[in-house]
């Protein structure tokens, strides 16, 4: 528990440190056509597709889809899919990343969680606005920043 503490007490003061940027029109530079959101069905990713609907700019399609709530070996298959995806949608310039959104108050990660689905989505939505080729099939934070598989297990 305690490592979990530091690092929620890491993802607020880093939020905190850069939440001038995520005020700022989360989504200007994002120019996707589609969007999959998985486990859209409830916390986080039900937020980040209401809010993906609700702009001016949003793409011409959201695929909302919902996953398997157990755990690791959903994950993991989400993980290889996107893999092999970036690999495969490469030459048509479709980008595929996998995001982990951090310890977010959602019934997955209970309200001890330092950070709120409000607060947490624009800076989602500021990273997808920053995404380039080089991002193509990695695993990413919230902010952008590159995460060794397997560690949102």
């Amino acid at each position: 528990m305690k490592a979990i503490s530091t690092k929620s007490t890491q993802d607020q003061d880093s939020y905190n440190s850069k939440s001038k940027i995520y005020d700022k029109k989360p989504m200007d530079g994002l120019k996707a056509r589609s969007i999959l959101v998985t486990g859209s069905n409830r916390g986080i990713g039900l937020e980040l597709v209401r809010q993906l609907s609700e702009k001016k700019n949003r793409p011409e399609w959201i695929f909302a889809t919902c996953r398997d709530p157990e755990g690791p070996r959903a994950q993991t298959a989400v993980n290889m899919l996107t893999r092999c995806q970036s690999l495969g949608y490469a030459e048509d310039e479709i980008l595929c990343i996998a995001l982990y959104p951090g310890w977010v108050q959602t019934d997955m990660g209970g309200m001890k969680a330092p950070m709120t689905v409000d607060t947490r989505v624009p800076a989602i939505l500021n990273t997808f606005g920053r995404l380039s080729e080089k991002d193509n099939g990695a695993f990413l934070n919230w902010e952008g920043t590159a995460q060794p598989w397997g560690s949102e297990n």
